[in-house]
């Protein structure tokens, strides 16, 4: 599943968290490299669903930054 998949709204929060937890393990090297790294929050210190509600504060976070 990805975040561009209707099916990801309809699952329950933990399955969500799941799914953002991958996604920021697979792009994780590109903030690094844009230096977006330092406004992440390390998603191994929130466990299960917990993940949803920091993966929302830290995209807020880096959009804030930019300026949207």
């Amino acid at each position: 599943m990805r975040i561009q998949d209707p099916q990801l709204l309809a699952a329950s929060p933990l399955l969500q968290s799941s799914e953002l937890r991958q996604l920021m393990v697979e792009v994780f090297p590109a903030f690094q490299r844009s230096g977006f790294d330092r406004s992440l929050s390390d998603h191994r210190s929130h466990l299960s669903e917990a993940y949803l509600r920091v993966f929302i504060s830290d995209m807020e976070r880096i959009l804030e930054s930019l300026g949207t």
